[in-house]
């Protein structure tokens, strides 16, 4: 079912333990910081150096021996220039003001001064220097940071309050459309941010030869607004085709909107002009998904998804869609040749018949929801169905993604890139053959896989 796509692999966080860090008195802290740093006073545009820019408090102090030449001309300018200077930072050493309402703030030791010249800077003075920050916040709540100033008091990592850089709050407002989930962004590993370019849609949009759905050819029923009945599905044209459609003869919905285990990959859902109500049976994908999602920084794997909310996902629950650009096939092979270059893409072929090749895809490289983020394991709690009736062209489906087993606050969820539909309730002789564990099968899977489930094939589909 899937086009080449080779976006970071799953695994898990690795969690802290408790510790406990002690301070000294704040009074003993010398806070003042040398004017003369004429060692490592750096451009902004070093992108290989961790720079900072120090506060303007505190500094010049009494004491300071200033060797560094005097600007000339306008003192005021003279000043100004200081003020924005930028200087390398060797390593972060503490934090404060995590349980009061000021800005948090951090301890910087300056590369080649002592730790007498460390100053207390606020967040957004450390831009340069995130690699440091999110290094000393993953350390912090394993091992006793040396020399460590500030941190009063016993915590666990796991409460630690999420620190928004500006990046991240900018990626964070990338989701602040999103109709369904409430969905927020952590990054404690790196100092990464948005995709570029990147742009959070709810609904498809449609390339060019694409045909946009015409509600007027679509086959709706004339249910009632409680709903269509499960119990009554020949007095319903959705639920006959539902039943039609699905390879096993039954209605594929459940009371309250899950599929059955009897349902096939492919299901007849019910669209906006049926007068059944946003509550039928078969409008969970209409809906929308609504539980709280994290997207969420894992170490050398990238971005991820997961559950954020105490309550849990059920089996066979409607999780979300797979929304993006509609291509037609021959706009997304030129795509794809370009993505496999770049080593990302995020390419999905409508290719549900196996009898026909995919006519259109679905290209969230760009453009597209949570979906985007969602990372590949061999054992997935996720499995993707089909859905038919929200269009009146039968070559056009909507894509989506179901819980195949209960998902809990801080699983990732996953699917199987390898396009196969084989939840674990489907009968082992009816599952689809998968690639040989721990071998190489073919140059089309070339990927090494990292999701670390225990019976990963080693290898992913690309």
């Amino acid at each position: 079912m899937s086009r080449s796509r080779s976006s970071s692999l799953s695994m898990a966080s690795s969690s802290t333990a408790q510790s406990i860090i002690t301070t000294t008195s704040e009074d003993s802290i010398d806070i003042h910081m040398p004017r003369s740093i004429k060692r490592t006073r750096l451009n902004e545009s070093d992108s290989e150096t961790d720079w900072a820019r120090p506060s303007k408090r505190g500094f010049p102090p009494p004491d300071t021996n200033d060797t560094k030449p005097k600007s000339e001309g306008n003192s005021e300018n003279a000043e100004e220039e200081e003020d924005e200077a930028v200087y390398e930072v060797e390593a972060i050493r503490g934090i404060r003001n995590l349980n009061i309402t000021a800005p948090v703030e951090f301890s910087v030791k300056w590369k080649n001064y002592p730790e007498t010249a460390n100053t207390w800077e606020p967040l957004e003075n450390l831009s340069g220097c995130m690699r440091l920050v999110c290094k000393f916040l993953m350390h912090m709540g394993s091992q006793m940071v040396p020399e460590a100033p500030v941190i009063a008091g016993a915590f666990s990592a796991s409460s630690f309050p999420a620190i928004l850089t500006p990046a991240l709050q900018a990626f964070q407002d990338v989701f602040q459309d999103s109709t369904g989930h409430k969905i927020t962004v952590e990054n404690t590993v790196d100092d990464a941010g948005a995709p570029k370019g990147f742009t959070y849609i709810n609904e498809q949009i449609y390339g060019k030869d694409v045909p946009i759905p015409d509600p007027a050819f679509l086959m709706s029923c004339s249910c009632g607004p409680n709903g269509c009945d499960i119990n009554n599905p020949n007095k319903c044209d959705c639920l006959r085709e539902s039943i039609i459609a699905n390879e096993w003869g039954v209605v594929p919905f459940e009371s309250d909107g899950r599929v059955v285990e009897a349902a096939g990959m492919m299901l007849w859902v019910c669209n906006p002009g049926c007068g059944c109500g946003p509550g039928c049976v078969s409008k969970a994908a209409e809906r929308g998904g609504k539980a709280a999602l994290k997207i969420k920084r894992v170490a050398d794997k990238g971005w991820g998804v997961f559950l954020d909310q105490d309550e849990p996902i059920p089996p066979r629950t409607f999780v979300s869609r797979y929304v993006g650009e509609v291509i037609t096939n021959a706009e997304a092979n030129r795509r794809g040749k370009y993505y496999d270059r770049t080593g990302a893409t995020y390419l999905f072929d409508m290719d549900y018949n196996n009898e026909k090749k995919a006519v259109y895809a679905v290209d969230a490289y760009k453009v597209g929801n949570e979906s985007h983020f969602l990372n590949h394991s061999c054992d997935p709690n996720l499995s993707v169905y089909v859905l038919q009736g929200e269009y009146g062209d039968d070559k056009l489906a909507t894509l989506t993604f179901w819980s195949n087993r209960t998902i809990y606050k801080g699983d990732e969820l996953t699917f199987d890139y390898d396009g196969q539909f084989n939840p674990p309730w489907m009968p082992k002789e009816e599952r689809p053959k998968s690639s040989p564990h721990g071998r190489k099968p073919s140059k089309s899977y070339s990927t090494r896989c990292l999701c670390k489930a225990e019976k990963c094939r080693q290898w992913m589909h690309t």
